[in-house]
């Protein structure tokens, strides 16, 4: 008898080979052309691009309201905002879920390409393809070798549904959510959150209210209760209607069912006792892993979203006292509360070798910066001669060009010298290298400066001399130089990522100021000792964000 099913056999092969070759083609030409794939990573375009998109680009000019894919200089990856201003051919960008313009400025050459087409989900599959691709190489070798003929199907079958399971479990796509924000709100807490995965999530609020998101959009909760610990918790879990949920159980059990007829297709002398035994046992393996890999998630969500605060606090507010913020920031190497002692040294709240004052320190009670912090008391620093210094014990380091300094001042003093900085000696104002320094200029403004290949300052457009207790914290990394005054962004360079290559000290309240500018570009004509009173100060080996740098503002009231 006449059959045809080779002949059709052999023309799906051909089409799918033919189909196969001309995407080929259209990718190799898409690609010469400029083309790039980028798969979103991050929810900060919302519901435009949101985690698990594959945005297409092309290069171009780019206009805006146009999404453009970049790599700002400095920067170990790419990023993909939307641009909000032109200015001279160069583009402002910022993250539509962002509340503020990227602090980078992006020039035509740093751009990849301009966003032509965004399509949801495809990055989760792009981003997976790695693994699904050794997880296939390896259940074929297995199956091939390992599994007799009438049971290779099942196994097939099993090690695919496993390949996805792995997948889901190490990327975790389908759920997700992110805390984006936080504010104090009816004695209590008003929370941002945005939804990071392809399924629907409801966010409550326990003891308030919640939110129901799809992937991208962000949301609010809000509630005043805590547990016994302090904390207010938020519990993300998966929003789907009951019909919704019978669909993805009755998806996950698709491979049971296809074990089931593939091993009756193979195998059409077995008992059904015997397809049984050797196919539910096989399946099922593969179903609750799936099922595992989409319900494991909110779980791992409702930890990470955990807010802690003090119950002694109004608000949202992460430390309840500056010395615990210091010493709760990852990358802390020097931190001293100063006003602690009243003698010639500090202890260093990082665990190293103590700060040293040239003369016993004056300690001042009362008006402090940081309220909640006992003792009350800071130092007073005279001008002249006062200064503290990393300990004798402590060796010459490189200077850092990933930092953050932080200080609490007080003066009425314009013109006055430095609050803190680098420099190449330890002691005194005779430094021949030194920079990665913070100081107020004769118009009281706070100016923040590094040395590389010249001297580059960026400034507050206030004085910051008039007898108030203020933050400051300086910052260089991949965001460039960042200067902060009251846990508010100040002063920034997106451009410089680096300071003067020389080993040193770190030291507070005094250093070499000669040859530097003020924020107006003249010359510093100042002294080189600070004039006031000076509480907390900290080095940090990592770039503070400008949510920790808020939350160390906040924690002088707790």
């Amino acid at each position: 008898m006449y059959s045809t099913a080779p002949r059709d056999r052999r023309t799906l092969v051909v089409l799918a080979g033919g189909l196969c070759a001309l995407l080929l083609i259209v990718l190799v030409g898409y690609l010469l052309a400029g083309g790039r794939f980028q798969a979103v990573e991050t929810p900060s375009m919302a519901e435009a691009a949101p985690v698990g998109t594959l945005v297409l680009t092309l290069p171009g000019d780019a206009e805006v309201g146009d999404i453009i894919t970049f790599t700002p200089t400095g920067a170990t990856h790419s990023y993909t905002h939307r641009v909000v201003e032109v200015t001279d051919g160069n583009y402002h960008t910022q993250g539509d879920l962002n509340g503020a313009v990227d602090p980078w400025t992006v020039t035509p050459d740093q751009v990849e390409g301009v966003a032509w087409l965004r399509l949801w989900t495809l990055g989760w599959v792009a981003r997976a393809l790695p693994i699904v691709a050794i997880g296939a190489l390896l259940t074929f070798l297995i199956t091939r070798f390992l599994f007799a003929a009438d049971y290779r199907y099942v196994g097939r079958v099993m090690g695919g549904t496993l390949t996805v399971a792995v997948a889901s479990l190490l990327l975790r796509p389908w759920t997700g959510v992110q805390l984006v924000g936080y504010l104090p709100a009816n004695e209590g807490i008003t929370a941002s959150v945005v939804s990071t995965g392809i399924l629907p999530m409801r966010v409550t609020a326990r003891g308030g209210t919640s939110a129901d998101l799809v992937n991208g959009q962000l949301g609010s909760v809000s509630t005043a209760v805590t547990d016994t610990a302090g904390k207010y918790q938020f519990d993300p879990a998966l929003h789907l209607s009951t019909w919704w949920l019978i669909g993805l159980i009755a998806l996950c059990s698709l491979p049971f069912l296809f074990c089931l007829r593939e091993f009756q297709h193979d195998n059409p002398r077995a008992t059904r006792a015997h397809r049984y035994r050797i196919a539910v046992p096989a399946a099922t393996i593969g179903v609750l892993a799936l099922i595992a890999a989409l319900l494991v998630v909110p779980t791992h969500s409702a930890f990470a979203a955990r807010i802690t605060n003090s119950t002694d606090t109004a608000g949202s507010r992460t430390w309840f006292t500056c010395r615990a913020a210091e010493t709760g920031t990852a990358g802390l190497v020097a931190g001293y509360a100063m006003g602690t002692s009243g003698s010639t040294s500090e202890a260093n709240l990082a665990g190293g070798n103590a700060g040293e004052y040239p003369l016993s320190s004056t300690v001042q009670t009362g008006n402090v910066g940081c309220i909640r912090d006992t003792p009350a008391a800071s130092v007073t620093f005279n001008g002249t001669s006062q200064c503290l210094a990393t300990g004798a014990a402590t060796a010459a380091a490189a200077a850092p060009n990933t930092f953050s300094t932080e200080i609490w001042f007080r003066t009425s003093t314009a013109g006055n010298g430095k609050l803190i900085g680098s420099s190449s000696s330890r002691t005194g104002i005779a430094d021949a290298s030194y920079d990665r320094q913070l100081y107020i200029d004769p118009q009281g403004r706070l100016v923040f400066g590094v040395y590389n290949p010249g001297v580059v300052v960026v400034s507050s457009p206030t004085s910051v001399a008039n007898n108030q207790w203020h933050q400051a914290i300086a910052t260089l990394g991949p965001a460039g130089m960042r200067l902060y005054l009251d846990g508010v962004l100040v002063g920034a360079n997106a451009n410089q990522f680096a300071g003067q290559s020389y080993s040193g000290w770190w030291k507070i309240g005094c250093g070499n100021l000669n040859g530097w500018p003020s924020a107006t570009g003249a010359a510093y004509t100042g002294p080189n000792y600070y004039t006031g009173q000076l509480q907390y100060a900290a080095i940090y080996t990592v770039q503070l964000s400008a949510a920790q740098v808020l939350e160390h503002y906040q924690a002088r009231v707790g």
